[in-house]
């Protein structure tokens, strides 16, 4: 098996729409080691995020995030994304509060 640590979503502003911002290519599992939330905005944001299986749909059984608050000016580590296994065709969903406010970041580890 090989595993390739990499930047899974490039520093990015998140949308504020329901956004697939990652999804594990086939015949991988992913392996999330870090997931960083920046507000850049002077107000407070919320960010909320779900991890979609294969095949699945977006909804309230998968949102492993729920409207988080960030506060102005705060970089968060999003710790209930840290170890989270995703596996072939799984999604890393994203939506903010107000677009071009909130950098987003992943990182992890690919396994072939």
């Amino acid at each position: 098996m090989a595993v390739t640590a990499k930047v899974l979503i490039n520093a990015k502003y998140a949308a504020n729409a329901q956004q697939t911002e990652y999804t594990a290519p086939a015949s991988t599992r992913t392996i999330i080691d870090k997931f960083t939330a920046t507000n850049t905005d002077a107000s407070a944001q919320t960010i909320s995020i779900h991890i979609i299986p294969s095949g699945g749909s977006y909804g309230g059984s998968n949102k492993i995030v729920k409207t988080l608050s960030i506060t102005a000016a705060e970089t968060k580590d999003i710790t209930q994304m840290q170890n989270q296994i995703l596996a072939a065709g799984d999604i890393v969903n994203v939506e903010v509060s107000l677009s071009s406010a909130v950098i987003i970041r992943m990182s992890g580890r690919e396994c072939t």
